[in-house]
């Protein structure tokens, strides 16, 4: 069972995913299920950006994901800042199934996030499209969603996912995919440290 720690940086071993995606898709709701595995309305949108850790394993050992959420930065700015960006593994593009406009829309982050990462970290991003709400009536086809994804954004067709923030529907099962992109980082043994005093006693060769 996954547990979670709290850190205050980025560590080379902490595998960063931001989610993005328009204000009211259920970004906030999603990150509050994964973090705590309940549902949480957002309510009202803030600028404070939030970040929690969390261990999962996977079939390889443990590995440790960051999740990034924008609280509604995209509110109050028309850009992503760099910073935001520093770091990221996976990108988690976000819309919500029974609104068209906000799966439209993700060409718009879509280019500002490779418009932001510098070339030659673009390709090493992993990419998913996540439609949320799958709880309310759709009003984005599957097959607009397939076809956008691998013609447009070069999503592959295991990186797409239908969840619901509200019933925790499928988001077990995206966690472990995001975790499966990552291998377990090795720990070297430290060396045994030598005693102040300690001295070789030599060998005896007695004939």
């Amino acid at each position: 069972m996954a547990t979670e720690q709290d850190l205050t940086s980025t560590k080379p071993s902490v595998h960063r995913v931001i989610l993005l995606g328009d204000s009211g898709v259920g970004k906030t709701s999603m990150f509050y299920r994964i973090k705590d595995g309940i549902f949480r309305d957002a309510g009202v949108s803030t600028t404070q950006i939030a970040e929690f850790d969390k261990h999962f394993r996977n079939t390889q050992g443990e590995v440790t994901i960051q999740f990034v959420d924008t609280c509604g930065f995209e509110t109050y700015h028309s850009s992503i800042p760099p910073s935001l960006l520093r770091n990221v593994h996976v990108v988690l593009f976000i819309y919500a199934l029974d609104d068209s406009s906000s799966f439209l829309h993700l060409q718009h982050w879509y280019e500002e996030t490779f418009e932001v990462v510098p070339e030659f970290l673009a390709n090493k991003i992993i990419k998913f499209m996540v439609g949320n709400k799958s709880d309310l009536p759709r009003r984005v086809k599957k097959d607009q969603v397939t076809d956008n994804c691998s013609n447009r954004y070069g999503v592959i067709e295991e990186n797409i996912f239908e969840v619901s923030a509200k019933e925790g529907t499928n988001i077990d099962e995206l966690c472990n995919k995001i975790s499966e992109c990552f291998a377990p980082q090795k720990r070297t043994p430290k060396p045994k440290p030598k005693l102040p005093n300690e001295t070789r006693v030599p060998t005896c060769r007695c004939s």
